[in-house]
């Protein structure tokens, strides 16, 4: 079932970062080609005769325009599903190696590491192209804002899990009963600090224990 969902995302990756050129660059041919006639048409012909041709020439504009919308509009819904999948792999993966701890992380992880980073590609050339051809629309593209939010929150939210996978092959933690008394204990009197300071601390370049 893993291998499937792993081989769906390949042929959806390939889909959405192949497809997006063929048919809105003929339609974008369209638009040009039809704005060119129309700007011919308006300086040769006179207004009463050439009107009918005009309206035509702005009616075809108009249609491959929104015929343009509605797959560029696609495209986004496509790429934020795409997203969603990458994401949905990880949480299955990162369950099945809790589960089973003699799993072949480093395979696991450079298999991880691609999925996460086709997605990331496919929502940033997607924003890109959607913010070059916007200003074409007489309104918002529907889902641009949420494409914008993932397509800036995804590389971050992709850091942090590999970051998080690294962690599983390194040793458990060996706890000390005694210490962690006396921490309890110091806490209990009020002999702590703040998360705020540790943290300020931290980010000026210090230890995590005030010396």
């Amino acid at each position: 079932m893993a291998t499937d969902a792993l081989q769906r995302f390949r042929e959806e990756t390939r889909r959405l970062r192949s497809a997006e050129a063929k048919p809105q660059g003929d339609l974008l041919d369209q638009i040009q080609a039809g704005a060119l006639a129309f700007a011919s048409a308006s300086k040769s012909y006179v207004i009463s005769k050439g009107k009918k041709r005009l309206e035509q020439l702005l009616e075809q504009i108009r249609t491959a325009a929104e015929e343009f919308r509605v797959a560029t509009e696609r495209h986004i819904a496509g790429v934020l599903a795409l997203a969603d999948e990458a994401a949905r792999i990880w949480e299955a993966r990162w369950e099945a190696a809790l589960r089973d701890h003699d799993k072949d992380r480093a395979t696991e992880a450079e298999m991880l590491q691609w999925v996460l980073e086709d997605a990331g590609q496919a929502l940033q050339e997607a924003l890109r192209d959607a913010r070059e051809y916007a200003p074409m629309f007489d309104r918002p593209l529907t889902r641009i804002d949420e494409l914008e939010v993932k397509a800036a929150e995804f590389p971050l939210w992709a850091r942090e899990r590999l970051a998080r996978w690294e962690i599983l092959g390194l040793p458990a933690l060996t706890l000390d009963p005694e210490r962690i008394a006396r921490a309890q204990t110091a806490y209990a009197r009020g002999d702590h600090e703040e998360l705020a300071d540790v943290l300020s601390r931290v980010q000026a370049g210090g230890s995590w224990v005030r010396e």
